[in-house]
């Protein structure tokens, strides 16, 4: 998996991911990346009721950024991803959940939303004879 499947699958999870729970993601990711050489900013235990309130439902997005579990903690061995998920977090914390269950329903749902930049579908011949591409 390269990293543009990574960060097409943090995309995909963050669409999946309440607005409130990007804020708190947001924030982690903020930590990691300003404190690179702090494992503490990159271990969550999951049994806290802070872990709950904040991070509930943020499951796939933990996980498509690298984070593993390790008993009661989520840790996160490898930073590389955090400065792209942090990009993608900003994207989605552009979007009311609205919207975001609008991309989500859009043949294309990952991150970047810009979806006027794609060119229109050529024509396909299916038989070779080029009857059907008028």
């Amino acid at each position: 998996a390269g990293a543009g499947s990574a960060g097409d699958a943090v995309a995909r999870a963050l669409l999946e991911t309440p607005h409130a729970t990007v804020q708190h993601l947001r924030k982690a990711l903020q930590k990691i990346a300003d404190n690179p050489d702090e494992p503490r900013y990159r271990r969550l235990k999951t049994t806290s009721k802070l872990f709950a309130e904040r991070f509930s439902g943020a499951g796939a997005v933990l996980d498509a950024v690298g984070f593993v579990a390790d008993g009661e903690v989520l840790v996160l061995a490898d930073a590389s991803r955090v400065a792209d998920a942090l990009t993608l977090v900003d994207e989605r914390l552009a979007l009311s959940d609205v919207e975001a269950a609008a991309r989500r329903a859009a043949p294309t749902n990952a991150l970047p939303m810009d979806t006027d930049a794609s060119p229109a579908a050529a024509p396909m011949d299916m038989d070779d004879d080029d009857d059907d591409l008028q």
